[in-house]
């Protein structure tokens, strides 16, 4: 009983009286792994967006110009909140060439 303790332990599976005692308390939880998608692409375009992003930060901090300001924020920050490449280059796309057209 011990050693099948350790072995379901060491394999990560759950013992018979564990697996009912959690199938009724389920929550429904998004794991990390779900919810995180490393692909190739994604990881290249995150990436350069987060390379761009520091350099139009830095750029509208030392010029004290908040459309780049905000902008190197969010080409930092969007892509832990999109899920998909194509989507993840549109809003890149967008949020790199949004200074150039809202200038004051």
């Amino acid at each position: 009983m011990l050693v099948r303790r350790l072995f379901l332990r060491m394999s990560g599976r759950k013992s018979p009286s564990v697996r009912l005692m959690s199938h009724s308390r389920r929550r429904a939880r998004v794991s990390v792994r779900d919810w995180l998608v490393l692909s190739p692409g994604t990881l290249i375009v995150s990436l350069f967006a987060g390379i761009l992003g520091v350099a139009y930060f830095m750029y509208g901090k030392r010029q004290q110009n908040l459309t780049f300001l905000f902008a190197g924020i969010g080409l930092c920050v969007y892509p832990y909140l999109v899920r998909g490449l194509l989507l993840e280059i549109l809003l890149g796309v967008l949020l790199a060439a949004g200074p150039f057209f809202l200038r004051n």
